[in-house]
């Protein structure tokens, strides 16, 4: 009892007074930090759930692809594709271009209306080019003044590869 007086009598006693204040003191900093930290605890709480959210929306807009090597194969299969087709097309008009020009020194004019009638197989190619020679020998094999030119892409193995068709109007038809 004789302590608790002491404790209680805290205007006679400094050494008491200062040891209060300092728990004080501690008490409220550690009871600060520790609001401080549950506030930390909170925010980051939400953002995860926000996350999540958005992870979930995602997920459900696409498909999530098993590898990712599979996805790159998919990228570069539909580039490739494009840019296949876009050459195809590139050359194609080259090599119609370039019947027009011969067919012309050889009497022969080229028609983008004759699309039916015998069509006469003149050369096959992977890379869908043909010299100067090889044209004029492919028009000596048709009777007709007129053309059309039917170009078919197909597949060997995994390699493409072009017939050429020059196309005879049907005479009298």
């Amino acid at each position: 009892m004789k302590y608790l007086k002491d404790i209680l009598n805290l205007k006679q006693n400094k050494k008491y007074k200062i040891i209060i204040i300092i728990l004080v003191v501690v008490i409220l900093i550690l009871q600060t930090s520790l609001s401080i930290n549950n506030k930390k605890i909170q925010l980051l709480n939400t953002k995860i759930n926000k996350l999540q959210i958005e992870n979930k929306r995602d997920n459900d807009k696409s498909e999530i692809v098993s590898n990712v090597d599979e996805f790159v194969e998919e990228e570069k299969d539909k580039s490739d594709n494009l840019d296949i087709n876009e050459e195809f097309e590139n050359n194609k008009k080259k090599l119609v271009d370039k019947y027009i020009e011969i067919g012309e020194r050889n009497n022969k004019k080229y028609s983008s209306e004759i699309i039916s009638g015998k069509e006469t197989l003149v050369f096959e190619t992977m890379n869908l080019e043909m010299t100067d020679g090889q044209i004029e020998k492919s028009l000596k094999k048709i009777n007709n003044d007129e053309f059309g030119i039917n170009i078919v892409k197909d597949k060997l193995g995994n390699r493409i590869y072009y017939k050429v068709y020059l196309i005879e109007a049907n005479i009298g038809l």
